[in-house]
């Protein structure tokens, strides 16, 4: 072959070499039987706990097994529709959206998981923008509990303030006294800015009164036989609780991820106590609920409408709310992760490798 077709040859190769290889890297992931799978591959650095979870939308587990020393990992399973899935390695959890073929590759180091969480590959847009918003949600929380913690003396001077200026606003518009107490009640009534007010002053409140070191409030319910129940009753526990109700999709969306946090901890069993406490008005749907998702732990009913409420008492503000509490009967974490979150082990772990605060007992 004369030398310049070789050239010509040669450079239409190279050409096409780069386009071939990334198209190999996003092909679909494919089954020797036709069926309609997913491929998860990847490199986890500085690897801490080797165990590799999946599970479907649905609280299925797909697929459990370890991921070599080298923390390199290469695994294939079935996936029949396009779905949210979690995905644990080790004792860090995130959400994916996969598609039948999709063919990730995933990159992260294991002492900053969220932070270089990284997916290429068949899948991967939708994932990478899945992480970066997890991670922007997380850094933008934790910014908003520190402006609060360190606003505590300004909090109630400025909603002073508010109440006084949309009272003067009320009085300039309608000059006449019973026109303006009127159209103030309203406002009250109506206004969506003095709605999302109350609900941040609710929400305020009740991290005051869960802030950790303090004792917890009293929770006083009647358990499943109708019998009282007593949250003093479980001193000498510690208590992960959980408010939550039959008819909050997010608190039931929780169930699957609860039971397999309460399964790794089976070897404290004795030291945990798993508290579900609901606010429902029906029992009926409260009993349906704990069976229809095999809620694990201890199950308790406390009504909304009831007298006694832990709605009221701890000022939920929002479904579902998690608390840890020491053995002492005084709050570790007064906004605990979620069972999905991944973080709710550690930290229970870490509490129980504490010695026992020596304050004395709270109330009953």
């Amino acid at each position: 072959m004369p030398t310049l077709s070789r050239l010509v040859l040669g450079l239409v190769l190279l050409g096409i070499s780069g386009p071939l290889r990334a198209l190999g890297q996003n092909a679909p992931a494919t089954s020797a039987s036709g069926h309609p799978i997913i491929a998860l591959q990847g490199q986890v650095q500085h690897v801490q706990s080797r165990e590799f979870e999946l599970i479907d939308h649905y609280g299925n587990q797909i697929l459990k097994t370890t991921i070599p020393s080298n923390g390199r990992f290469s695994f294939r399973a079935r996936w029949g529709a396009a779905q949210p899935a979690t995905l644990r390695i080790g004792r860090q959890t995130t959400g994916l959206w996969l598609t039948p073929g999709d063919n990730l590759t995933i990159t992260l180091d294991a002492r900053h998981f969220n932070e270089t969480l990284r997916y290429a590959g068949r899948g991967s847009r939708a994932n990478n923008f899945r992480a970066a918003d997890l991670l922007a949600s997380h850094r933008i929380y934790n910014a908003y509990r520190q402006t609060l913690a360190g606003t505590e003396k300004q909090f109630g001077a400025w909603l002073a303030q508010a109440r006084q200026q949309a009272a003067v606003r009320c009085q300039r518009a309608f000059p006449h006294p019973t026109a303006s107490e009127t159209a103030f009640l309203s406002y009250q009534r109506d206004d969506m800015d003095f709605l999302r007010y109350k609900f941040y002053e609710r929400s305020w409140n009740s991290d005051r009164l869960t802030r950790p070191g303090l004792p917890a409030p009293a929770i006083h319910a009647r358990d499943w036989h109708g019998q009282p129940f007593s949250l003093a009753s479980l001193r000498g526990k510690w208590v992960y609780v959980d408010f939550w109700a039959s008819w909050c999709g997010f608190c039931r969306g929780e169930s699957a991820r609860a039971r397999t946090l309460r399964a790794a901890l089976a070897d404290r069993a004795d030291d945990v106590v798993f508290l579900n406490v609901s606010i429902d008005d029906s029992w009926d749907k409260w009993l349906c609920a704990v069976e229809a998702d095999s809620l694990a732990g201890l199950h308790v009913l406390s009504p909304d409408s009831g007298r006694a409420n832990v709605a009221a008492t701890y000022l939920l503000a929002s479904l579902p709310r998690y608390l840890l509490i020491g053995p002492d009967g005084y709050i570790i974490d007064g906004n605990a992760p979620r069972p999905s979150s991944g973080a709710v082990e550690r930290l229970i772990r870490q509490s129980l490798a504490k010695p026992t605060a020596t304050a004395p007992p709270p109330a009953k």
